[in-house]
């Protein structure tokens, strides 16, 4: 079974890449070079891999590049930029595709853009298979069917000891010009308003820590498989930047988006690309997540959900692959689907236990 990797010269391509010759299955390693595969198929410890050339800008060889392939997982981002293409090739090749996106706009055109004609090709869709959006899409079903219908949702985030690729450099500067969107009495709408959000306990802890607005994917996913009337997505405020900084970065929010669409602000992508290509093995095995997930139904009943991981580039390999093999599997609908749809949650967390993710739910009550 062939699993083509697009990006895969990049820093996830080539984790994605390593792992997908561990599941057994045969990489195929696809880009705009040459030399750059092959220096990424060492790096990858797959050598021998096939390697296959194709550009964004030409659609027929990018459909090419995937012929024979089961299934393909998109690794080069920004998304909002360069992830369409490889979708519509996929598609084109009748390969089932799956990508390691977070970027909510994104997500969200795909799901109103591509999924007639991707139903029509037989093909299975899945434009969020990494860390960003997976363990909170399948927790948030679990924690929601407890108590369903679901009045509120609220999904928080947890980051520790984190260090961001130059990719994902890039997909939080599109994520912070590009807009967002809200979820709110059962419909999608241009998102915004107040940045603070409630406390919330994370595991472990005994205190409430602050949490900020966050233009997660699972905004766009969640109410695709839940009868939910409101989503919320928030990320702990001193996850992603230190203390004392974190006091006051909640109330800088909003002049960063601003100063973000700005041409100062597009220029930071220039800046974003002197950047390390991302964190050594050791510094991102360090890095470890977790997930709260609280849901209120419409009788006043309450649930609620944690789960926790470790290493976010090694996991988002581990889930992406984990999806592209079940997809090239058989089993899951034709069209654009989040994972919720695509996978059992119970099933597809106990695949990823290996891989360090645990997970609980308590209630309803």
């Amino acid at each position: 079974m062939k699993i083509a990797v697009y990006g895969a010269g990049g820093y996830t391509g080539r984790l994605v890449a390593a792992r997908v010759r561990a599941k057994g299955a045969e990489p195929v390693l696809v880009g705009r070079g040459t030399e750059r595969l092959r220096h990424a198929a060492s790096a990858a410890g797959v050598e021998g891999a096939e390697l296959r050339t194709a550009g964004l800008d030409d659609p027929d060889a990018l459909a090419r590049a995937l012929d024979g392939c089961a299934a393909v997982v998109n690794c080069a981002g920004p998304f909002t930029r360069l992830g369409e293409p490889v979708v519509r090739a996929a598609i084109a090749a009748g390969c089932h595709y799956v990508d390691t996106t977070a970027e909510q706009l994104y997500i969200q055109r795909i799901f109103d853009t591509c999924g007639v004609d991707a139903a029509s090709a037989g093909v299975t869709v899945i434009p969020a298979m990494g860390y960003d959006i997976v363990p909170g899409d399948l927790l948030c079903h679990l924690v929601g069917t407890a108590v369903a219908p679901v009045q509120r949702l609220t999904l928080a985030y947890d980051i520790r000891d984190f260090g961001m690729t130059r990719g994902s450099a890039r997909s939080v500067l599109e994520m912070y010009t590009g807009g967002e969107v809200a979820y709110r009495a059962g419909t999608w709408a241009p998102g915004g308003g107040p940045t603070r959000r409630d406390p919330v306990v994370f595991p472990g802890e005994t205190r409430p820590a602050k949490t900020v607005r966050w233009p997660a994917g699972e905004i766009v996913t969640v109410p695709r498989h839940l009868e939910v009337r409101e989503v919320d997505v928030v990320m702990r405020a001193d996850a992603l930047v230190p203390s004392p900084v974190s006091v006051v970065a909640p109330s800088l929010m909003p002049i960063m988006t601003a100063v973000m669409r700005t041409p100062l602000g597009r220029g930071l992508d220039k800046l974003v690309g002197r950047l390390p290509e991302g964190p050594s093995e050791e510094q991102r095995r360090k890095a470890r997540f977790g997930f709260v997930a609280e849901a209120t139904g419409t009788d006043g009943r309450t649930s609620r959900g944690v789960l926790q991981g470790e290493d976010v580039y090694g996991s988002t390999a581990a889930i992406a692959v984990e999806g592209a093999t079940r997809l090239a599997g058989g089993g899951s609908a034709a069209g654009v689907l989040a994972p919720s749809q695509a996978f059992d949650p119970e099933d597809l967390l106990a695949a990823l236990a290996g891989d360090g993710i645990t997970w609980s739910v308590d209630g309803p009550s």
